[in-house]
């Protein structure tokens, strides 16, 4: 058994010295045959250095083949030493491993590693090809040049664009700055705001100092004392002020009627007008800011733009040929396949303006106008006579002695108004030049009474005193001359005392008028 095993070793080890001696006397041969030349271009080096490469993984392959099949036989003869009898062993001596292997044929034929049938002849060539384009665009590249001009811009754009950074940090500063100075104007006008009731302790100080000192500031009220003077009055048969006439409701205000006298119709025809220019002003402003909603909000309508795109991107690289370098080139590019889905949407939502209907706003805004509007009469209407009536309860004697005032200066100024009418009638009707009184739709009342009655309603309709010009009540009057050709009207007052219930228009009652001076 061990007299087999040395010879294996043997028999192994001079095989692996022929192979050796094989495989050193073909690498010379290669190298002596493919040798590399200095006048060798490089589609000549290319080619012959990639044949030795060729030449030597041929060998290889062919020496591994060799050792495998040599393992192989070795194995069998082993097996068959085994397995005989001692007489037939000798037999097993006799297989030869190098004619089995064909080691004789096989090791330095050129029947297996044969490059021309692998390599093809233009391999040098294309690659020197390609290596020349490669250098070629490389330097192409390299040498490319660009032609630009500059054009000169305004010395301030220059600065403008210099520093963006600088010029956001100046606008800072610069609305920092204005908005310190309107914050501080604004506590300056809250600082005189608040030292505001000095000047209502003023205007009070001055309202009553001219109350008490002047009869004829703020006079003008009927209160309750200037009645009870004017009842005393009629009680006694004296001319009296009560009711009213119409020229002297423009300048004396009942309390306890709400319409204005001519003082307080000004003043608040001057506060009415302040008003109504801030008002329109804010109408204007808020024109302003409606049209400016509406072309935001046909920007955000109209202005919005949407992109979706849905698809696939698919590459993919076919190289045709039966060549060497498309045979190179397809194992390198056959996994260059590229598929990719693609699903994006965009959108300039974010970007469009997102105005805002300011309707509270300004509803607000009419309804501070409209409590403006009342404040306004509430001043002229209430705070005044409230003025008045809070002095008359402080007060008393002065109020009596300014109401007295009053109601003497407008009974002088009556009777004087009404001595001058008489007078000026008088002399009308003596030269017989008195305005005929009647309209169309007074004659249509006078004629008709039961039928036009409903014109006592309008102005039109209705008479007016000779005298004093006093309209005839809508229950109709009876103070008028009973001559049938006669229409003058007189007010009760007028009949009365002034003329004594005689038409002084009438020619049988001219020469008999009482005098002016009796009134």
């Amino acid at each position: 058994m061990i007299l087999l095993r040395i010879n294996r070793v043997i028999l192994l080890l001079s095989f692996i010295c022929i192979l050796i001696q094989g495989l050193s006397r073909r690498s010379e041969e290669i190298e002596k045959l493919w040798k590399v030349l200095p006048s060798d271009d490089l589609s000549k080096v290319v080619n012959k250095n990639y044949t030795k490469k060729f030449l030597y993984r041929c060998e290889n392959l062919v020496t591994e083949t060799l050792l495998k099949c040599q393992n192989v036989f070795q194995n069998a003869r082993d097996k068959c030493v085994e397995n005989t009898i001692f007489v037939l062993r000798y037999f097993c001596d006799y297989i030869d491993i190098k004619d089995v292997c064909g080691l004789k044929n096989l090791f330095g034929s050129d029947n297996v590693c044969r490059p021309k049938n692998v390599i093809p002849a233009q391999l040098g060539q294309t690659y020197a090809f390609l290596q020349n384009s490669k250098n070629k665009l490389k330097s192409e590249f390299q040498e490319i040049k660009f032609h630009y001009k500059i054009t000169e811009v305004a010395q301030d754009a220059k600065k403008i664009a210099k520093d963006m950074s600088g010029t956001v940090k100046v606008i800072v500063d610069q609305y920092s700055e204005k908005k310190g100075w309107l914050k501080s104007f604004t506590a300056f006008i809250v600082r005189i705001a608040a030292f505001s009731f000095l000047f209502i302790i003023f205007s009070c100080h001055n309202y009553i100092s001219n109350y008490l000192t002047d009869v004829e500031e703020d006079n003008m009220y009927i209160t309750w004392y200037f009645r009870k003077i004017d009842y005393r009055r009629y009680i006694k048969g004296k001319f009296t002020l009560l009711p009213l006439k119409s020229g002297e409701k423009r300048d004396l205000s009942d309390v306890y009627q709400i319409y204005l006298t001519t003082a307080e119709k000004a003043e608040f025809l001057h506060a009415v007008i302040g008003t109504l220019l801030m008002f329109f002003f804010t109408i204007l402003f808020i024109s302003i800011d409606l049209l400016l909603y509406n072309i935001l909000d046909d920007i955000r309508t109209h202005g919005n733009i949407s992109y979706e795109q849905i698809g696939h991107h698919d590459l993919s690289l076919e190289i045709k040929g039966v060549g060497f370098l498309a045979s190179m080139l397809r194992s390198i590019a056959h996994n260059f396949v590229v598929k990719k889905r693609v699903k994006q949407y965009s959108t300039n939502e974010a970007c469009l303006p997102n105005p805002s209907v300011p309707g509270a706003y300004n509803i607000k805004i009419f309804a501070s106008f409209f409590l403006l509007f009342m404040l306004s009469w509430m001043n002229v209407y209430v705070l005044k006579r409230l003025c008045r009536y809070v002095c008359s309860l402080f007060y008393p004697k002065a109020e009596k002695k300014r109401v007295i005032f009053l109601y003497n200066q407008t009974l002088k100024k009556r009777i004087t108004y009404l001595n001058y009418r008489l007078d000026i009638v008088r002399r009308e009707a003596r030269e017989k030049k008195i305005p005929e009184p009647l309209t169309f739709p007074l004659a249509l009342r006078i004629k008709h009474p039961k039928l036009f009655s409903w014109l006592l309603y309008f102005n039109q309709g209705r008479r007016s005193c000779l005298i004093c010009h006093e309209l005839e009540p809508k229950s109709g009057g009876e103070n008028h001359c009973k001559s049938i050709h006669c229409y003058f009207y007189y007010c009760n007052q007028c009949w009365d005392i002034v003329v004594r219930k005689k038409c002084i228009g009438c020619p049988k009652y001219i020469d008999t008028a009482p005098l002016a001076e009796e009134v």
